[in-house]
């Protein structure tokens, strides 16, 4: 698969620049935001969890795509609690435990 070219497409991004920064209005920039305060809420509900697994949204795949990355069908994202407010994502691949 090519590489694509992070290039704001005017349809998800109508008020991005050209480098690859979404503005605060970008309807993507609002969907990664969503899916971050998901995750804050989450570690705010167990506060004793320092990290947690889920599969990757939908607002993640398409800003991975966006920059040239096209993740596996089995990808999700580890999200690790850093501190409060401060948290990590990491693209990862879960072991198929099903394997003989």
């Amino acid at each position: 698969m090519p590489r694509i070219t992070p290039t704001p497409d005017p349809d998800e991004c109508p008020d991005c620049g050209e480098y690859g920064m979404h503005t605060r209005t970008c309807p993507l920039a609002r969907g990664l935001r969503a899916v971050s305060d998901a995750d804050g809420y989450w570690f705010r509900r167990f506060p004793y969890m320092a990290w947690r697994t889920r599969p990757v949204a939908d607002a993640e795949l398409r800003e991975m795509r966006w920059r040239g990355v096209e993740p596996p069908e089995d990808a999700h994202i580890l999200v690790t609690n850093i501190a409060p407010g401060v948290r990590r994502r990491t693209l990862i691949l879960l072991a198929d435990t099903d394997a003989a």
